[in-house]
């Protein structure tokens, strides 16, 4: 009787509400507070690793270097549209009946798939020459998504008319990202540049943690539950840089965005057997997003071939976020396994290198190195690649990026007895990216 007085009311919200948990994209658990941070946003950025601090990309520069938009050679419009393809899989170990270890299985498996636009465009009011150039875009700077779906079953190999039927299923689904509305000018004299961006975030994140009961009978305290948090975020920022020839073949950048705090209206919605009905607290808080220090140098060897090497290092300073606000602590009671207050200082490190041929066509490559900011001993490593074709005043270009990333993370799914209380996590990522350009 109990799970039938709580069914109307708490899956009232579930359905109505948020339904069945759709497609998401994401890249790890422990990301999916803060989001993962989006800078390989356009083709070329991405087939080199993200080494561009000291390379132009079009309007994507404020992002990367504000300075590098007065380097341009014109003006340009340029939009991408991103795929990404993500999955997680965890691990836990397996014993026989005398305790003795024999290997490590699969628990879930959770691929998921997002697609993302981004775009803007650079004027230069003198093309080819010193002078203003100025920019404005969308782009995507923090995915938040995730999804996870795990099947409870009757592990009890004594009980033969219940062996291995589905005891409830357990959805944790995190929804949409941070954007910005960004703006910008940079001015160049000479081998010297500098430039401002200004960014307008904006974003509202949810969180959705349902136990949804299967056919078995299970223990009363074991009953459907619903948690969901939303977030309401907006903020504005600002991002620095400079440039500079110091040889005909050498160039140096360095860029930094300030430390940017976002207001967070919040919501948390729960259903549980114990409580019947559906309950609400609300609040208003602040989410610090970090600052990020970045250096670049590329490199164009002395010969013919138009060849360019490409190299850059980003220091961010997550552990000066509020991860202590009103906000977070509404997440972490949603969500004890994230790992809240253990936020680092992370560094990245790309390379990247581009050899356009005598027809046009660029060929690109890259590798880059990232630490997670939210779990020690947590790096992940990828190879990156593309190329380009020209049609007049369009430019086409095409970016891909594989890597992959283990850690060990607490059990999503509450584990009793003497089960492992975490799982070994294998994070792949499998990004592309198509954009168009066109010179105006």
């Amino acid at each position: 009787m109990k799970f039938r007085s709580l069914l109307p009311a708490g899956w009232a919200l579930a359905c109505g509400l948020l339904a069945a948990p759709g497609p998401a994209a994401a890249y790890t658990y422990i990301e999916s507070v803060y989001g993962t941070p989006l800078t390989s946003l356009s083709a070329k950025g991405m087939a080199m690793g993200g080494a561009l601090t000291a390379i132009p990309n079009g309007s994507f520069s404020l992002i990367s270097n504000p300075a590098m938009l007065s380097w341009e050679s014109g003006s340009v419009a340029d939009a991408t549209v991103r795929v990404a393809r993500a999955d997680e899989t965890r691990f836990n170990p397996i014993f026989d009946s005398f305790d003795q270890y024999l290997k490590d299985t699969a628990v879930s498996e959770n691929p998921s798939t997002y697609i993302g636009v981004n775009g803007g465009a650079v004027w230069k009011p003198c093309p080819r020459t010193d002078g203003f150039a100025f920019a404005g875009g969308f782009y995507e700077r923090y995915n938040a998504e995730f999804n996870f779906v795990d099947e409870r079953r009757n592990g009890d190999g004594t009980d033969k008319a219940r062996r291995d039927k589905l005891q409830a299923t357990q959805y944790i689904t995190t929804d949409h990202a941070i954007y910005s509305v960004s703006g910008g000018a940079s001015y160049r004299r000479g081998g010297l540049a500098a430039g401002l961006a200004l960014h307008y975030y904006f974003g509202n994140l949810s969180y959705l943690n349902q136990v949804v009961p299967g056919p078995v009978a299970r223990p009363i305290t074991d009953g459907p539950s619903l948690t969901h948090l939303t977030r309401d975020l907006s903020g504005l920022g600002a991002s620095f840089g400079l440039a500079a020839d110091v040889d005909p073949r050498i160039r140096l950048g360095a860029s930094y965005e300030v430390p940017v705090t976002l207001g967070a209206d919040w919501r948390v919605d729960t259903a549980a057997v114990a409580v019947p009905g559906t309950h609400s607290v609300s609040g208003h808080a602040t989410i610090r997003y970090p600052g990020r220090l970045g250096f670049g140098v590329a490199y164009r060897p002395r010969n013919v071939l138009r060849t360019t090497f490409s190299a850059s290092a980003e220091r961010t300073y997550w552990s000066t976020t509020g991860a202590h606000d009103g906000t977070l602590k509404a997440f972490g009671a949603a969500a004890p396994a994230l790992p809240l207050p253990a936020l680092r200082d992370t560094w990245e490190f790309n390379f990247g290198v581009e050899h356009v041929f005598y027809n046009n066509l660029p060929t690109r490559f890259g590798l880059f190195y990232r630490q997670a900011y939210s779990a020690d001993d947590v790096d992940m490593a990828g190879l990156t690649a593309g190329t380009g074709y020209q049609s007049g005043r369009f430019d086409f270009g095409i970016g891909a990026e594989v890597s992959k990333r283990s850690s060990r993370q607490a059990a999503l799914t509450p584990r009793s007895g003497s089960d492992a209380k975490t799982d070994n996590v294998q994070d792949s990522l499998l990004r592309g990216v198509i954009d168009v350009r066109y010179h105006f």
